[in-house]
């Protein structure tokens, strides 16, 4: 901001301004101890505006200068884009601060379920009675009946159920903790029946993806819906940053650099349940984008 001049009267000192407003250069006047005081706001401005007092003050009543309703008109615009400026800033602050305090019970409950199914199974023991009941099929109907026919005879559960068990503890607790951030931040902002229903249709996308891939039931793991909370996160980050759900550059590197270890065949990792949940996730995320151009 910089002042380009003084002038005695307050009403030329207003004349004045108001032309350098309708020329698009914001300006105001001060009463200083040797008279009204004209400043431009923006420093590229400045040339201009020296210009314009120069030929002001060679004939300040040129028609030229009739410019007091075309300013007040911009400044009556320009206050009303920073009101509204103003209440969005407000409303997201206030919508983020609330949202931070709201409870996740979904992602808290999947968590827990991980832990008793877990644990309950002794790390996805097969000896184990309900291990058996809790795979994608028991190995003894996938290997005379069929791997879908326990599922199509009304065994529904099935479906969904080989998310929660883990293979050991270092499976659990990495999923668990990955799992419990981005579904917590998923959670807060969007809301608990949003994150329940990605949660349960990454679950089974995942599932089947993954007994497709392998034709075997003995898959485990949180892993294919923790790559859905991440694939969500992910988009969402880059087509609504203002939602304040996103990752981190490292971990986007991260989680995709142990997306292709999986295809080394270094370690048993369930390749299709870590993809078919990546997709939906990616889907979940961009639908709103390509929903709201149609």
């Amino acid at each position: 901001m910089r002042m380009i001049g003084t002038l005695n009267e307050e009403g030329l000192a207003r004349r004045l301004a108001d032309h350098l407003v309708a020329s698009r250069m914001p300006s105001h006047i001060e009463q200083g101890r040797d008279g009204w005081q004209i400043w431009v706001e923006h420093d590229d401005h400045l040339d201009a505006a020296r210009s314009a007092l120069s030929h002001f003050l060679t004939n300040p009543l040129d028609p030229r200068f009739d410019s007091a309703s075309h300013a007040e008109r911009l400044r009556r615009e320009e206050q009303k884009r920073a009101e509204q400026l103003r209440r969005n800033y407000r409303d997201v602050r206030t919508t983020w601060a609330s949202n931070a305090n709201r409870a996740t019970p979904v992602i808290i409950t999947c968590m827990a379920l991980c832990l008793i199914a877990t644990l309950v199974t002794q790390f996805g023991q097969n000896a184990i009675p309900v291990t058996q009941w809790l795979w994608f099929s028991s190995f003894e109907s996938a290997s005379e009946k069929g791997l879908f026919a326990q599922i199509l005879g009304g065994q529904v559960w099935r479906i969904i159920t080989p998310i929660f068990m883990h293979g050991s503890i270092i499976h659990l607790i990495f999923n668990l903790s990955f799992s419990f951030w981005l579904g917590g931040l998923i959670e807060r902002q969007k809301g608990s029946v949003y994150l329940l229903v990605l949660v349960l249709v990454s679950g089974v996308v995942g599932n089947l993806t993954q007994a497709i891939w392998s034709g075997h039931p003995a898959f485990l793991g949180f892993s294919g819906v923790a790559y859905a909370l991440f694939g969500f996160a992910w988009i969402r980050h880059k087509v609504a940053p203002h939602e304040g759900i996103g990752v981190d550059p490292f971990t986007v590197g991260m989680a995709l650099a142990w997306l292709v270890l999986g295809f080394t065949g270094m370690m048993p990792i369930a390749n299709g349940a870590h993809v078919g949940g990546l997709i939906v996730g990616l889907i979940a995320g961009y639908a709103p984008r390509i929903l709201r151009k149609h």
